[in-house]
């Protein structure tokens, strides 16, 4: 990871939307098992956009930015 951007909440009646950007630099092997751990996670969350580069193709890694949205329950 190259940077970690949480975005400003969003506030609803009943959940809240946490918005969260991720910029990284890595092999495409790495870039799918983030998105495969992400998708497994318990919970309820979105992948709202995804943006991949060539980053350097010598060693062949990916520049990539994520933005993510997770929702949380305001129900408590």
């Amino acid at each position: 990871l190259e940077r970690l951007d949480p975005l400003p909440t969003v506030e609803l009646n009943l959940v809240a939307q946490q918005n969260v950007t991720l910029q990284f630099n890595a092999p495409f092997a790495a870039v799918f098992d983030l998105l495969r751990r992400l998708e497994a996670l318990p919970g309820t969350l979105w992948i709202r956009a995804l943006r991949l580069n060539l980053g350097n193709e010598t060693n062949q890694t990916l520049q990539g930015e994520l933005t993510l949205t997770i929702f949380v329950d305001r129900t408590d």
